[in-house]
């Protein structure tokens, strides 16, 4: 079966492509960890995502991609599609993107001038809060993948490859300055992805309990 692949992973691949200084500027780790902190949130695999930047690789000199980028439709247009944004807007639009799925990004607000494009550097902070897999699997393996909020069952994914459960960390980790141990049955619950955003609805985050409270009374 043939995987679609989204546009946001085009997007970023294209610009990891692109830009000699992409991976610099992510600041996500090296080459392979940048890319498995994409992979993860963009559920895609990792063989999937850098056989798609070899791809726009071979649209630019000295880059080792892909031959005859040409040859590939979809490929060239996307290209043309992202190829006259600026690299500001670039990582404004990148920042949105892995913030919405989890990965929290903070950069000050920088001018890029010419001189970016000749060696320059952009000044970016990011602070990547790791997310185990293995731990997620461990808590649905304890609880089920039944939401703790709403009772939503994500049977489908026994079937399929699509996964629609997702894990909620009782703490959330951006108010963890430090690497820590995830406990998978202490500090998380399954939640489906409606009940998870609402959760995450006002800051501080509600309490499965007070989220509870809510939407009973709404009722």
């Amino acid at each position: 079966m043939r995987v679609s692949i989204s546009e946001e992973s085009h997007f970023i691949a294209h610009y990891l492509a692109k830009y000699a200084d992409s991976y610099e500027t992510l600041n996500l780790g090296n080459n392979t960890q940048t890319h498995n902190a994409i992979c993860e949130v963009l559920d895609i695999t990792e063989s999937s995502f850098r056989r798609l930047r070899d791809e726009y690789d071979g649209f630019y000199e000295n880059r080792k991609g892909f031959p005859n980028p040409e040859s590939r439709k979809s490929r060239v247009e996307y290209k043309s599609r992202f190829e006259n944004i600026e690299q500001k807007e670039y990582l404004r639009e990148i920042k949105s993107i892995l913030l919405k799925n989890k990965i929290d990004i903070k950069y000050d607000e920088i001018n890029l001038e010419e001189s970016l494009y000749e060696g320059g550097k952009v000044r970016i902070e990011i602070n990547r809060y790791e997310r185990s897999t293995k731990a997620k699997k461990e808590c649905l393996k304890h609880y089920g993948r039944k939401c703790v909020l709403c009772g939503f069952e994500d049977k489908n994914s026994k079937y399929t490859n699509i996964e629609i459960i997702e894990v909620h960390h009782l703490k959330p980790i951006s108010e963890i300055n430090e690497e820590y141990i995830v406990n998978p049955i202490e500090d998380l619950r399954p939640v489906c992805p409606n009940c998870h955003r609402a959760l995450h609805s006002k800051v501080p985050a509600y309490s499965i309990e007070e989220l509870k409270i809510v939407l009973n009374n709404n009722c």
